[in-house]
């Protein structure tokens, strides 16, 4: 098909861009906000470390390419009533905040505002609690840091990027006439402490050193001193502190059994290290006989099993093996999940109630029933248990026999069972129950009234005559009571 530029109509839209017949749609042009700013989804506290957090939260819908965007926020703890109100944040959706307090919990609030006006303040943030540094820090401020002019402040002045590495800088002296050979650097968590101190020797002029195999979360305090052929020249002053990032949670231990019931099961786990943060929830998945995990099933974690470190799981079938995987949440992110758990079962249970039990046939001296096995929870039935009575609550019982099972009785097998013993012309209730190492099942309902069916009349002893006339005489039979069958009706 032939391309052909279209032109707007005359008085239409100024900018559009010219678009071509065989594109399709419709011409759209750079963007120009008319409105204020929509309002934003509410922000996210993404801690950084101990002492420095990043607030983040999603731009508008609409006008995120408006040159005259900008942000404001709104800062507050749970317990104050007072709003720290921040203005033109600038354009990035993110803001640093450093030094909140230590064991206090914090809501944040965001909204955009350009040209036209401001847009709605977003819903507040989730509660963010500031950890303590007494669970954090391995060691206090050093004590020769704590009077004079070289004290850094309790708060690190800068941060490392990295949990484990941090990038140390300095400035290269003078070296009174001898070129500078090397340095050596001396970098701790307390300067007080020689335990916690290491030190490096560098031949080299370069004024950089990465540190490693720092531990995340901390503060450490670092100097240098020069050297060049004539010795070394004196240590500066210890550092302002240097903060290290903060990890997620580690992969908690794997969960244990607290408590067992045939369909339930109360797991528990330990608490894991999580540089102070507080742990937010925890994610647990569960399998069936699967130790692979291939099969699991995903429980979202609360906050409930976040302060108990446990959680109930119902549902479950008895005499069954369980897998369990925890993982934890803080507010840095997730931990991994945890090792697989040693197979964890719930208890025997008797069996279910029987099913769809009927009387098949009713003859003289014998009731025929049958019905349906039920589900043997996990342990073979070993015996039916069937008993009668004159009421269908089954008080008082007049007897109860007993039908053998077998490894091989599945549920929904029919089972039948020939009463003997029941009076001829009793009315009766039949019920029946399963049976296994774990006890006696529960009754099924029982069946409708049951007239048990009378035997045959029985032989009539011979006839004699009674009175006799001159034309008739009278034949008497003699009809013998017998409590087994029913009197003679002819």
């Amino acid at each position: 098909a032939k391309s052909e530029t279209l032109r707007p109509p005359p008085g239409g839209r100024v900018g559009l861009a010219p678009i071509h017949a065989d594109m399709g749609g419709t011409p759209r042009g750079p963007y120009r906000p008319t409105d204020a700013p929509a309002k934003l989804a509410a922000p996210v506290s993404r801690p950084h470390n101990a002492w420095c957090t990043f607030v983040e939260w999603m731009p508008p819908a609409n006008g995120t390419e408006d040159t005259s965007l900008c942000y404001e926020l709104n800062c507050r703890s749970a317990d104050s009533d007072h709003v720290m109100h921040l203005t033109d944040i600038g354009q990035e959706p993110r803001a640093q905040f450093n030094g909140l307090e230590a064991g206090r919990t914090y809501y944040f609030q965001v909204r955009a505002r350009n040209q036209h006006g401001e847009g709605p303040w977003s819903h507040w943030s989730s509660a963010y609690l500031v950890p303590e540094p007494i669970h954090i820090l391995r060691s206090r401020v050093p004590r020769s840091l704590q009077a004079g002019a070289a004290r850094p402040s309790r708060q690190p002045q800068t941060h490392s990027d990295h949990p484990h590495m941090a990038v140390l800088e300095w400035a290269e002296p003078c070296g009174h006439g001898a070129q500078i050979i090397g340095y050596r650097v001396q970098y701790g968590l307390d300067p007080d402490d020689p335990d916690t101190i290491t030190t490096q020797t560098l031949l080299h002029r370069r004024t950089q050193m990465n540190i490693m195999d720092l531990l995340p979360n901390q503060t450490y305090y670092y100097r240098v001193c020069a050297l060049n052929e004539v010795g070394e020249s004196e240590w500066t002053d210890w550092s302002e502190g240097l903060a290290t990032k903060a990890v997620v949670p580690e992969a908690p231990a794997p969960p244990e059994l607290v408590k067992a019931r045939p369909r339930e099961l109360l797991i528990g786990w330990r608490t894991p290290f999580s540089c102070g943060f507080q742990v937010s929830r925890y994610d647990v998945r569960v399998s069936k006989e699967d130790p692979s995990m291939g099969s699991a099933v995903f429980l979202l974690g609360s906050e409930a099993n976040a302060e108990d470190c446990r959680i109930h799981v119902k549902d479950l079938e008895p005499h069954t093996a369980y897998y369990f995987q925890v993982r934890a949440e803080s507010s840095v992110g997730l931990s991994q999940w945890s090792e697989v758990s040693p197979p964890i079962r719930t208890t025997c249970a008797v069996p279910s109630a029987c099913e769809d039990l009927r009387v098949i046939e009713n003859v003289f001296k014998s009731i025929s029933l049958d019905w349906i096995s039920p589900e043997s929870n996990g342990l073979p039935i070993s015996a039916f248990v069937v008993r009668w009575a004159e009421c269908a609550m089954m008080e008082p019982e007049l007897g109860r026999v007993e039908v053998p099972g077998d490894d091989n009785t599945q549920k929904g097998a029919k089972i039948l069972c020939k009463v003997t013993g029941v009076k001829p012309g009793a009315r009766v209730f039949f019920d029946c129950a399963a049976k296994s190492d774990a006890g006696l099942g529960p009754f099924c309902k029982s069946t409708h009234e049951v007239v048990a069916a009378f035997g045959p009349p029985p032989r009539p002893d011979p006839p004699h005559v009674g009175t006799r006339t001159s034309a008739s005489f009278l034949v008497v039979i003699e009809d013998t009571p017998d409590e087994l069958r029913a009197a003679a009706s002819r």
